[in-house]
């Protein structure tokens, strides 16, 4: 091989700092799931119903013991997605969970899910109630949410929030 043809073969696979480049690029614009949440928590309202007063509220997160109490999650949720915690992805009942609070519609949820490397599967029971739960039950309660994932036949370990299924509230809604 002559020197020039050695210097072609270099240059021509000299791609290490236009790919590190792009990818810095990337990154710099890139939002992990946690960080994108944060936004949705900051600007979108929740609609819940008071347990003191048992009246519907719509309103947005406080605090980290007000998302607790709205979400049924611990307040160790708020605080790492508040903090835009890169690398944390959340199980699906609580990605689920925050979907049906904030009523994120299918679209915007599975664009969400996929942002962290995850889709739902067609063949999963499971996944495909939640499907079902965000095309038909956007706007309900997480007690409505389980009252429904009961009727499919879904284990209690994978209703939303504290997995409640408070009748009363339920009644409310309908």
């Amino acid at each position: 091989m002559t020197q020039e043809q050695k210097e072609k073969l270099e240059k021509a696979f000299d791609v290490y700092e236009s790919f590190q480049s792009d990818f810095d690029y990337t990154s710099r614009h890139t939002q992990s799931f946690a960080q994108r949440m944060w936004e949705i928590i900051n600007n979108e309202k929740v609609t819940y119903i008071d347990p003191t007063s048992g009246k519907q509220i719509t309103a947005f997160i406080r605090d980290g013991n007000h998302f607790a109490e709205v979400t049924g999650l611990g307040p160790s949720t708020y605080d790492r997605i508040k903090r835009g915690v890169d690398d944390w992805v959340p199980k699906l009942t609580t990605f689920m969970t925050l979907c049906m609070v904030y009523q994120l519609n299918i679209t915007m949820v599975r664009e969400l899910r996929q942002s962290y490397g995850y889709d739902f599967n067609p063949k999963d029971r499971v996944h495909q109630a939640y499907v079902y739960l965000l095309v038909n039950c956007r706007g309900k309660s997480l007690a409505y949410c389980n009252k429904v994932l009961e009727v499919l036949g879904i284990e209690k370990k994978d209703y939303l929030g504290d997995g409640t299924i408070d009748e009363e509230t339920i009644v409310k809604e309908i």
